[in-house]
């Protein structure tokens, strides 16, 4: 920094009295002198002399001063401002002399600001060959603003000049070494010259690309599907720390994944697409390579299972029988070699067959069902493929069939003549086989039992049975178990009675029954009882002994033996007991409380009731404490001795008859606890005087429901009530002598008073207060001055003598607050009002507080200053207007005053009144009066009062900045400084048009234009500016000087023109391009252009052409639109551009492609075949399609659209399109369109699963073949309709098996294939469906008879096609003759009711096997037949006897004709006997009805045989076990037996053998034997002789 000095001479000429004066605009820098000297100076003959403006020069200021010369040896001293030079001469008036001033010279100083550096960074990094880089600019501060900068470089050995601009910042291009650089900025005004600190250049390290390879499992062709490929670069060359960043593409460039790190290797977790990966490196300073690696990955296909088949199709296998040849018919994944292994799976999961590694296998014998796959692993990595599954079938090795109950439960005998069990297979002999079956009873076939469930039937003797089955496929025959049936006895009921038929009420009665006997010999026993007529099942009651307990009622009861195996009910007979009357007890007076040793009113009990009416009486007594009460007295009255404790009474009444004892109600004779004081546990003493003392007492010893009163006596006189002390504890009025207290206890039930002991209360004695007294004069104190003390005078007394003292004061704004708790003394502080002051003393025994005399200590108030009023603001050199105070307030209210100004404040001389008047100001200036106690109060100063002067007005210039060379129509900035002096100044821009050698003459105010910058739009001609400053605060306005600004002419662009002198072309894509010209150049502006050619695809973004020259040759330019235009630049106004040429290039020809492949039905017109149309090329084209038979391609006559329509198509297809430029662009051909046509479609057909005729009701199941041809899976729907009803209905769908719902007639049924082609159906099937045997109507004994014999029931209308099977429902019926005839005789026994005689009848039809059934109901006659007996023929005598002689028996004697079957009545024949004239027992079958009369109308009757029994019951097996059907019958019948018999008879009813037969001839021929009643006899291999009845019919 250099410093020189400035001398500044200026020349003036000062006229006496003359105030005219020039000014001189200085400026200086920072450290330079300043020197003013004035030269010339003539004085006036009446002037005195001139001297400095002392505003202008601070009496501080180190200077050199003379009359005409002020030096200031350092700018550091001077401030910037106005300095006058002041010449001054005196004149003398009548009374006074008046000095005359005026200015001589004056200057406007402006120091400058230190010139100084500011670098805001030293260090900047750069990455090599960085095309631009700047450091942020060097800042400078002060000087004259104006800078030249000059740069150098330093190497480690030597500085050198460095050619950057006259900037400071630096700018560099392609830096590529690390250098330092340091800038000298010299002030243009000569303030200096500094250099800046050295700057460092750091280049950072550059970075080479590495080369990147993937690794994985694959081969030469690719990589594996869906494998794992590592991606690995070397390391990029770099000395530098770097990172990575991986990118993978897919084959459309889209980025599927990214990694960045510094990681050398990137992995690809699954490669299932072609890629390509790329690797960009970066420096960890940021730098990155400008070039990337990149790979391509491709991937190999995904891999497919393989498709195995077995050379032949064949069936399930038999047990350890072999397969054919499993092999590959198709492997997709020829792109790799493969290792294969055949795998088997007999049940235990899949293993590898050792040596089976071909692509075919022969089978072994399989012994289980077995599956086949193949497994295949590529033999380069790319993983294992599995095939589809071959399952050889195989049957399992046979096993004997296993039987069973179908009921787990039924393995156990049955009830005597019971349905046997239902046995059913258990266990096959395999699963998944079929088989036919026969069971066997006893190891003979039973006809007919061919399923797999034997059909029930009745026993009643034990059975073997076993099932024999036989493979259907021919692997063999198996018997299975043997299952044994056993038929237990008959039941028996057993023998009810009880132990008591007269009982008391509510006492017990046992009834005991015998044991049943039958069955499995256990039994449920059902017990019934009631209290009335009708007995009710009890489910709780158990067991064959059962006690009555609590009876209130006669009651009955009878018991069924049900038996647990279920072999049915039988019954005992009724059994009554009589119960007495329940005993009532009499009634006691009531309840009664007394006091202790008292003696209660006497006590009487009303009489008791029940049984017989006759009892005793016991008074009963219960003791607290006892249980079990003492008896006192009989009778029934009691009169108690005095108690002294509770007693309950109660009358206990005893029945005569033996019934028991009832006690009556309980009365409580209450006796109140005897009373006894209490004591007092505690009472307060000492206590203070004046206060309460508590006080407590126990309660009292015995007693109850006690009230308590408190006594208290003083000074010996007598015991008073302490009010309200009526509970256990409490407090004493105020006490002020000794006392003594006690307590009493009164029983509220009446039994008296007692007092407890009495207890003495001292009282202390009573507190008197302390007095206080000032210290000193009793003046009053200034406000915020210190205190008097304060002393005690007397000390408080009283209690026990002891207090704690606590010095309180209070105020006008406070309550009573302890400052002390000295109890001697108190001084005060500092006070700020009047304070009353007293002292409290607090016994520390409890005893309360006194408190003392109060003392008032009186202040002043506090001194306040007056308000000075009021801040003014007036203008540079104004006089301000009198500034006036209020008057101080406080003490004593006497005040001196004294105006004081500035900071630090100066007192204004003379000036000591509450108003202040003042002179001109020419600067702001603050005052502020302070009034002063006179009574040594001390002292205040007001508020301040600001007279605020605004800066002079100075005003600013224009900045030199501006442009001062405008380019047309152009839009400029203007700016201007601020002022050079004055405030908030507003500002006004002036314009005014610029006439050429002319000075401005008028200028006119921009409107809105008030800042301190404009902008001025549309420059199209030069102008002057000025700016006008003006103050807000009404202190006038003042005007820059004007400035011209020039504006340059318009300029005007060059004319182009293509090639052949025309603006706009059109041409194909990748055709040669014109070339263009400048044919003139541009014009305006300064004259001065330079040209650029320019292109554009849609003449709105612009690229630069390389082109110059005035001829552009378009070589390189896009194959698309192009916009071409020369744009010529003027540095100072910018570029115009000429008007566009346009090159329209067509885009590039591309033919249509077509739509896409169809596939179609067979027969059927493909959509439309189109393509959207060719595209570049110009847009107008022609079309033509072809068809493509073998390698020819033949055009289609009339196909010359985009799109075309083909006819219907039978075979396959395949066509193109072919598109043509009418510009010349080009042609070319589509894609291959596919038109694949579906096969035909052809129908599958249906059939039974199981070939026959069915029976209405049954559910059938249908197989069909599938349908072929078409597009698609078909859509099955199973219809069917039977012959009556023409409308087909939907029963199934989507499988190939369907069961329809059950059928009732013939039915036709079809099957229909539905897919995309259409649909087709299948053949239509016929199932015939045979109706079920009608139920039919029946007739007979229809209202049977209890306990009769031999009804008759019919099934009607008789069908002989009919195989009829009869059964009885209830075992109270039994038929007699054999089952299997539409009719049946049948017994009815005594015990039955009209729901119990119920039949079932089963119809099968012998031609379709179809089997109906039915049941039915008879109703029982209310009258019960003669049970049956016997006709025996007295000896040598022709008389026939009843056995029958009942009383009210009537008989009728009758014969039949065995030839004629008539009926005959024999005459006589209404008694017991009969004699029979003609007596002929061969020819005739004598019989007698019997019914009963006994004066109520004759009763059923009962006919019985002489010698005849028509319906002869089995001997050793039931019915079922021996069947004769049908019966009756016309005259052919089968035999079934359930056991092996060897020959057999008819007989006649007279006993004669009519024909014989042998075994096993089943079907026997009657047809020749008369109509009636038979005898059926078979011989089984024991002897026995096995019979049914027969009935013939006509």
């Amino acid at each position: 920094m250099t410093i020189r000095n400035l001398h500044i001479l200026v020349g003036a000429f000062l006229l006496a009295h003359t105030s005219g004066w020039a000014q001189t605009n200085v400026s200086l820098c920072h450290l330079d002198t300043l020197s003013l000297e004035t030269f010339d100076l003539i004085e006036s003959s009446d002037s005195t002399g001139w001297f400095w403006n002392n505003n202008a020069i601070p009496s501080e200021w180190d200077i050199a001063s003379t009359d005409s010369t002020l030096i200031i040896p350092s700018a550091t001293l001077a401030f910037s401002g106005l300095y006058e030079l002041i010449g001054y001469s005196t004149a003398q008036s009548d009374t006074d002399t008046v000095v005359i001033s005026s200015v001589l010279a004056s200057w406007d100083v402006l120091v400058l600001e230190p010139f100084e550096l500011f670098v805001p960074n030293g260090t900047l990094t750069v990455c090599p060959e960085a095309e631009s880089t700047d450091f942020y600019p060097i800042l400078t501060t002060g000087g004259s603003g104006g800078v030249t900068w000059n740069w150098f470089i330093q190497s480690p050995d030597s500085i050198q000049a460095w050619n950057n601009p006259d900037s400071p910042a630096i700018s560099l291009n392609a830096a590529s070494d690390t250098a330092g650089y340091f800038a000298q900025a010299i002030d243009n005004m000569g303030c200096g010259n500094i250099e800046s600190e050295l700057l460092t250049i750091e280049v950072l390290n550059g970075i080479e690309a590495g080369t990147i390879a993937g690794t994985g499992n694959g081969n030469d062709l690719g990589f594996c599907f869906g494998s794992s490929v590592m991606v690995t670069s070397t390391s990029p060359v770099t000395s530098s720390d770097f990172t990575i960043e991986w990118n993978l593409y897919d084959e459309d460039n889209m980025l599927i994944q990214s990694q960045t790190g510094t990681d050398l290797s990137f992995i690809i977790e699954s490669l299932e697409e072609n890629v390509n990966a790329e690797a960009v490196y970066s420096t960890t300073e940021g730098c990155t390579a400008q070039e990337s690696a990149t790979l391509d990955l491709l991937a190999l296909p995904e891999l497919t299972n393989v498709i195995i088949n077995w050379d032949a199709a064949q069936s399930t296998l038999c047990y350890n029988t072999a397969h054919g040849t499993a092999s590959v018919t198709e492997n997709p994944n020829d792109f790799t070699p493969w290792e294969w292994q055949w795998n088997v799976d007999n049940g235990s999961g899949f293993q590898p067959l050792p040596g089976a590694n071909g692509t075919s296998l022969q089978s072994t014998p399989l012994s289980t069902t077995t599956s086949f796959n193949l497994s295949g692993t590529s033999t380069d990595g790319c993983g294992s493929i599995g095939s589809n599954l071959l399952v050889a079938d195989v049957f399992p090795e046979l096993e004997d069939p296993t039987i069973a109950f179908l009921d787990a439960t039924e393995d156990m005998a049955i009830c005597f003549n019971d349905d046997s069990p239902i046995l059913e297979l258990e266990l096959a002999p395999a699963a998944g086989m079929q088989f036919t079956w026969q069971w066997q009873a006893d190891g003979l076939d039973i006809s007919g039992q061919d399923a797999q469930v034997l059909s029930p039937f009745g026993l009643n003797a034990s059975t073997t049975f076993q099932l024999v089955a036989t493979s259907i496929d021919g692997c063999g025959m198996l018997n299975s178990n043997e299952i044994a049936i056993e038929v237990l006895p008959e039941l028996i009921a057993g023998e009810l009675t009880t132990n008591l038929d007269t009982i008391c009420f509510d006492a017990a009665s046992i009834f005991s029954s015998t044991v049943a006997s039958g069955g499995d010999g256990n039994f449920d026993v059902q017990w019934y009882f009631g209290t009335g007529v009708e007995l009710n099942f009890q489910s709780n009651w158990q067991g064959l002994v059962q006690p009555i307990n609590n009876a209130t009622e006669s009651f009955m009861a009878h018991v069924q033996y049900e038996s647990t195996y279920g072999c049915g009910t039988v019954a005992s007979d009724t059994v009554s007991v009589h119960v007495f009357d329940a005993l009532q007890s009499g009634v006691l007076s009531e309840s009664q409380n007394i006091c202790f040793d008292t003696s209660p009113i006497p006590l009487e009990v009303t009489p008791a009731s029940g049984a017989n009416e006759d009892f005793q009486y016991t008074w009963l007594v219960y003791t607290d404490g006892t249980n079990e009460p003492n008896a006192v007295a009989n009778g029934s009255t009691w009169s108690p001795e005095p108690l002294t404790g509770s007693i309950s009474v109660s009358v206990l009444s005893e029945s005569e008859a033996g019934c028991g004892t009832i006690e009556s109600n309980t009365v409580e004779i209450y006796v109140y606890e005897e009373l006894i004081a209490g004591a007092i546990t505690a009472a307060e003493s000492p206590i203070c005087y004046g206060f309460s003392s508590g006080f407590e007492a126990s309660t009292a010893l015995s007693g109850e429901n006690i009230s308590y009163q408190w006594w208290a006596s003083q000074q010996g006189q007598e015991y008073a009530e302490i009010q309200g002390a009526t509970g256990l504890n409490g407090q004493t009025e105020s006490l002020t002598e000794d006392a003594s207290l006690a307590v009493t206890y009164t029983s509220e039930d009446g039994c008296g008073t007692v007092w407890s002991e009495a207890v003495e209360v001292e009282v202390l004695p009573e507190l008197q207060a302390a007095e206080i007294i000032r210290q000193g004069e009793s003046s009053t104190v200034c406000y915020g001055y210190t205190g008097p003390t304060l002393t005690t005078s007397i000390s408080a007394t009283g209690g026990t003598q002891e207090f704690d003292y606590a010095w309180q004061i209070h105020n006008s704004n406070e309550d009573w607050t302890t400052i002390s708790t000295n109890p001697n003394f108190f001084s005060f502080g500092i006070l700020t009002e009047t304070t009353d002051v007293r002292l409290v003393a607090t016994s520390t025994a409890g005893c309360g507080a006194v408190i003392s005399n109060q003392v008032s200590i009186d202040v002043y108030n506090q001194i306040q200053s007056g308000i000075a009023t009021n801040d003014q603001t007036i203008c540079y050199g104004e006089t301000p207007e009198l500034i006036n105070s209020t008057p101080a307030t406080g003490a004593n209210a006497e005040f001196n005053y004294q105006w004081y100004y500035g900071a630090p404040p100066v007192p204004i001389e003379g000036e000591t009144n509450e108003a202040l008047a003042l002179g001109p100001l020419f600067e702001t200036t603050s005052f502020f009066i302070v009034a002063t106690s006179d009574i040594g109060c001390g002292s205040v100063t007001s508020n301040s009062i600001e007279i605020s002067v605004w800066d002079e007005l100075i005003a600013g210039t224009l900045s030199e900045n501006n442009p001062d060379s405008l380019c047309f129509e152009s839009n400029a900035e203007f700016s201007a400084f601020p002022e050079a002096s004055g405030n908030d100044m507003l500002y006004q821009w002036y314009f005014g048009e610029y006439i050429e050698n002319q000075p401005p003459e008028t200028l006119s105010p921009i409107s809105g234009e008030t800042s301190l910058t404009t902008s001025i739009s549309q420059l199209n001609s030069s102008f002057w500016l000025s700016m006008e400053y003006i103050s807000p605060y009404g202190c006038g306005s003042e005007f820059a000087s004007p400035v011209y600004y020039h504006v340059l002419p318009q300029m005007q662009a060059s004319s182009i023109i293509l090639e052949g002198g025309v603006q706009d072309t059109s041409i194909c894509f990748d055709a040669a391009l014109p070339f263009a010209v400048q044919t003139n150049s541009a014009i305006g502006a300064n004259g001065q252009f330079s040209y650029q050619w320019e292109t554009s695809e849609n003449g709105v973004s612009w690229s630069l052409l390389s082109a110059t020259t005035d001829t552009l040759q378009m070589e390189g330019l896009p194959w698309s639109d192009n916009f071409i235009r020369n744009v010529a630049i003027n540095a100072a106004c910018g570029s115009v551009a000429s008007d566009n040429l346009f090159i329209h290039v067509y885009d590039e020809f591309v033919p249509s492609i077509a739509s896409n492949d169809q596939l179609i039905c067979f027969g059927t017109a493909p959509a439309q075949l189109f393509g959207p149309g060719a595209q570049g090329g110009g847009g107008n084209y022609n079309y033509q399609w072809y068809e493509v038979v073998d390698t020819d391609t033949i055009p289609i006559a009339g196909a010359l659209e985009t799109s075309w329509s083909a006819d219907e198509l039978y075979s396959s297809e395949t066509y193109l399109l072919r598109s043509e430029s009418n510009d010349g662009c080009g042609s070319g051909f589509s894609n291959l369109v596919s038109i694949d046509v579906a096969d035909s479609l052809i129908s599958g057909s249906i059939e039974l699963s199981e070939s026959g005729e069915f029976c209405a009701g049954e559910s059938i199941e249908w197989e069909a073949i599938a349908a072929t041809g078409g597009i698609g899976n078909f859509a099955l729907n199973w219809f069917y309709t039977n012959s009556s009803n023409s409308n087909w209905e939907l029963f199934s769908t989507d499988e190939l098996m369907a069961i329809t719902p059950p059928l009732h007639d013939s039915t036709l049924v079809y099957l229909e294939y539905v897919n995309a082609c259409g649909t087709i159906i299948s053949n239509e099937a016929l199932v015939i469906v045979n109706p079920l045997p009608l139920t039919p109507a029946i007739s007979g004994d229809i209202v049977p008879c209890l306990n009769s014999h031999n009804n008759l029931l019919e099934a009607n209308p008789y069908d002989p096609g009919l195989q009829y099977s009869w059964e009885a429902l209830s075992s109270n019926i039994n038929i007699s003759s054999g089952e299997t005839g539409h009719q049946i005789l049948f017994d009815v026994d005594s015990m039955s009711s009209a729901e119990d005689l119920n039949f079932f009848l089963l119809l099968e039809n012998d031609s379709t096997g179809c089997v109906s059934d039915s049941t039915f109901q008879l109703t029982a006659s209310e009258d019960v037949a003669p049970s049956l007996g016997i006709v025996i023929k007295k000896p040598n005598i022709d008389i026939l006897v009843c056995s029958d002689s009942t009383e009210c028996a009537q008989y009728m004697w009758g014969a039949i004709e065995i030839s004629s079957n008539e009926e005959l009545l024999l005459e006589n024949g209404d008694e017991q006997y009969i004699l029979i004239e003609n007596f002929d027992p061969n020819n005739f079958i004598y019989f007698v009805d019997v019914w009963y009369d006994c004066g109520d109308g004759a009763g059923c009757e009962t006919r019985m045989y002489y010698e005849y029994t028509p319906f002869v019951s089995t001997l050793e097996f039931t019915p079922d076990d021996f069947l004769i059907y049908p019966n009756p019958s016309a005259g052919q019948i089968q035999i079934k037996a359930n056991f092996i018999w060897s020959e057999g008879m008819v007989i006649s009813s007279t006993g004669t053998i009519i024909d014989t037969f042998n075994s096993p001839n089943p079907r026997i021929d009657l047809s020749s034997l008369p109509a009636g009643i038979y005898i059926l006899c078979v011989l089984d291999s024991a002897g026995n002789s096995i019979r049914r009845s027969l009935i013939l019919t006509p």
